[in-house]
């Protein structure tokens, strides 16, 4: 049971992602150093300590 589980699971994680996909919102994660910016663009991170 726990493995039908376990595959429910990430069929529903992957489904999501699909469908983030599709919207075209997906957030690739960036290097250190940049952030995502508040319309989706990637920027300069404006932290200093980073």
């Amino acid at each position: 049971m726990r493995k039908a589980e376990l595959h429910q699971i990430r069929q529903r994680l992957h489904q999501g992602e699909r469908q983030k996909a599709a919207r075209g919102e997906p957030r690739i994660p960036v290097p250190a150093g940049l952030a995502h910016g508040r319309s989706g663009e990637i920027i300069l991170n404006p932290d200093e300590q980073v």
